[in-house]
This record gives structure tokens, sequence and C-alpha cells, in this order.
């Protein structure tokens, strides 16, 4: 399941980006990965419903039944890739990118002149100069910044109750950031039509990091917190999206499933650094604003080297 899912992800991001037009792709991708928060939350209110019932093999079934619902409509609505089509040799797949040119008011000679040698296609280029550097700075970016949110997402609960926040304050602030990042996501989308992107991403990012050295720091009542929390994810999660658009743009069609694939590795690996280091600081007995100063550096670190990533000059 996570290797059919963590190839999904950039292929959908690739898809997206492809078709979006220009000064509305940043929101199109922001949009596309709304879906994931989105299904986490009815997820987790399927399973509650599902789980004392009919216990938890119930949520695989009804996840993979609601998945094999959804393949006819892939099948016959979702348009493969313009580039992958025209270098394709299978039978009917020019005709197909012709129609789908048609569709998009282009001609296939337009398309023609953008693509590109043998030699600039898939992972190769992105590790060789002059894309590797941009390339390690963006998936740097990733990884700090799944680091962190994936501790907090995960460990939050845990934290404030030992903290002496009650259970439900507890679960009702982890509930508040995701639904906190998911007005954010939409929010730097709908910004990144108007404003460059990146500069917000930086804000979004130090923001969240103040955000949860204060978490860490005051003692709030049940109210303020989940206030304070849902902010946190505003800026948090909403950042951590807008990489998405970032790595869309960065990278040419040839390059671009492949950059976003590496990306969303590097961030993965984050997102599962992140957690094992908080629950080895728990493990260490630290205050709870400690754990939270410590682990909001990384996302401010993330906010710095976002503005450092550029495209190179191409000859």
């Amino acid at each position: 399941t996570g290797l059919a899912i963590g190839g999904l992800l950039p292929s959908l991001n690739t898809l997206v980006a492809e078709y979006a037009p220009d000064r509305r792709r940043n929101f199109a991708v922001s949009i596309m990965h709304l879906g994931f928060p989105v299904g986490g939350i009815i997820g987790g209110a399927l399973a509650a419903q599902l789980i004392p019932e009919f216990g938890w093999q119930s949520v695989f079934i009804a996840g993979g039944l609601l998945t094999l619902l959804m393949m006819p409509l892939l099948i016959v609505g979702l348009p493969e890739s313009l580039l992958f089509l025209r270098l394709s040799k299978r039978p009917g797949a020019a005709q197909t990118a012709n129609s789908i040119c048609a569709q998009l008011g282009i001609t296939a000679d337009q398309l023609q002149h953008n693509e590109p040698p043998p030699d600039q296609r898939g992972a190769a280029p992105l590790l060789r100069a002059p894309w590797l550097l941009p390339s390690v700075t963006l998936w740097s970016c990733f990884f700090f910044g799944y680091l962190t949110l994936y501790f907090l997402i995960n460990w939050i609960p845990t934290i404030l109750t030992a903290a002496g926040q009650s259970s439900d304050s507890a679960i009702g602030a982890g509930i508040a950031l995701n639904l906190g990042g998911g007005v954010g996501m939409l929010v730097l989308g709908w910004l990144s039509a108007r404003r460059p992107i990146k500069p917000m991403i930086s804000i979004f990012f130090v923001v969240a990091a103040l955000l949860m050295v204060a978490l860490g720091r005051f003692e709030l009542p049940p109210a303020q917190l989940l206030t304070l929390t849902a902010i946190t994810g505003f800026f948090g999660l909403g950042g951590l999206i807008g990489l998405y658009s970032v790595a869309a743009r960065l990278y040419t069609d040839a390059t671009r499933a492949s950059g976003v694939g590496l990306a969303i590795g590097a961030g993965r690996f984050g997102a599962i650094l992140g957690p094992l280091l908080g629950g080895l600081l728990i493990g260490l007995d630290w205050q709870m604003g400690d754990y939270f100063l410590l682990l909001a550096a990384p996302l401010v670190l993330a906010g710095l080297m976002i503005r450092r990533v550029q495209p190179p000059t191409l000859k």
C-alpha cells in the first residue's frame, strides 16, 4: 500500500502541473494535495464507526472497495501525460495525444517543439550540474518540513496529555491541526496566483515555528489551545504543501515526475524520522517547551532554504 501511494503522489502532481493553466498551477496543485488530509479526516471518522461494529479489518475492506469504485472513473476520465503519449510507441498513442491537444487548443507541432533530448529525461539529469544544487536544496526543504510537521501530527496529543491537558483537548488539538492545515493549503494556493510563492512559504514556515514555540511555552485553556494549534497547522501544513507547487514549477516536463518523486521520498524519510526523534526526546523526559523548540528549528531552516531554490539557466 505504501509503495503504491508513494508512486501515486508524484504522478498525480506531475499530471496536474502539466495540464493546469500556468497562472493557476500552484492553486491546482494545492487543491490536489488537499484531498490527502481531507481523505484522512473522512477515513478517521469512518474508522470510528466501523471498528466498534465490525473490527479493524473492516477499515481496510472499505478503503479497498472505495478505491475499486474509483477505478472506472479514472480509466475513462483521467488523461495520460501528453509528453508520455508523444514519446510512446503504443498503437493509438499519437491519436490520443492529438485529441487532447485539440481539446486544449494547441497543435501537436507545438508540443513536439517542447520535447527534450533523451539525455534530459528522467532522474539522471537531476543528479548532475546544473540541476543538482537546486534539487538537493528543494529535497532538503521537503525533509526538514516533513520531519517537524509529522512530529507535530503524531505526538501533539501525547505531549499535551503528558503536560496536563485533558484527553479530549489533546485529541481536539490533533484535529484542529489538520483542519487548520487544510485551510492553509487553500489560502496559500490562492495567494500564490497573485504573489511569488517561495517568500510566502518561507513566511509560513517561520511563523509556524514561532507558534510551535509558543505552544510549548505557554499553558493555555482548551479553547485557546485549539485555536493556536489550528493556526499552527494553517501555516505549517499550508507551507508544506506549497513545496509541491515549487517542485512542479522547478522541473521540466521530462524531469518533473522524477524530481517530485525524489522530493517526496526525502519528505517521507523526514516523516519517519520526525516521530522517531519525538519518541526519543519524550523518553528523555524533557519539558514540553524543549521538544517544540528543538523541532521547530528544522522548519525555520526549510523556510530559509526554499528562497535559494532557483531553476538553473539552461543552454
